[in-house]
């Protein structure tokens, strides 16, 4: 994801590595240099090492990243490709589904960026300083994991009443109906 800005008359944009997991956005890591993003493969699968104390089994990234030199190093690690092999499409159907599956997924970062970007307005980014525009776009996407949290906390908290409710009211039904057939009797 980018974010653009002026400096001397250079329209300069931002670029950072980030990570979904379970919906949270995290972001590994914020510049401002211009360079390949082909090259960020071993501190992407580095920093999830560190934070999951292991390797992914599927990487699912942009095509930049499945270039031939990323493509044997994930093979050396033994890491599933998420994407499309290098070549001709595959006429197997079983191979066309587990691809669209992958890049299924892999649209849920780019749905991120999109959020990030139009709601959370990290494409609108107007610091004067690189790190305060990468405190402003780590800003954005703390709220966009707070909202999410949030999000799961309220229909958390919504069914809990619910089970609650319901587990009540059938007791209290169970009560009445054993009333009525009880008085029934007499």
């Amino acid at each position: 994801m980018a974010e653009k800005g002026l400096c001397g008359g250079y329209l300069l944009a931002a670029k950072w590595r980030s990570l979904i997991e379970d919906g949270y956005t995290f972001i590994d890591h914020h510049g401002w240099s211009a360079y390949n993003e082909a090259e960020d493969l071993l501190p992407h699968l580095r920093a999830y090492k560190r934070r999951y104390g292991c390797l992914p089994e599927v990487l699912e990234a942009d095509r930049i990243y499945l270039n031939r030199r990323n493509r044997r190093i994930l093979h050396l690690l033994k890491i599933k490709i998420g994407g499309h092999p290098l070549g001709r499409p595959s006429k197997n159907e079983a191979d066309n589904r587990l691809i669209a599956k992958y890049i299924g997924e892999r649209n849920e970062i780019e749905a991120t960026f999109g959020t990030g970007k139009r709601v959370y307005k990290a494409d609108d980014i107007r610091a004067k300083l690189p790190d305060t525009g990468a405190a402003w776009v780590g800003a954005c996407f703390f709220v966009k994991n707070v909202m999410k949290f949030l999000r799961e906390l309220y229909f958390a908290l919504i069914r809990a009443l619910e089970i609650h409710f319901l587990q009540s009211s059938f007791l209290n039904f169970r009560l009445i109906l054993a009333s009525t057939r009880y008085s029934a009797q007499f």
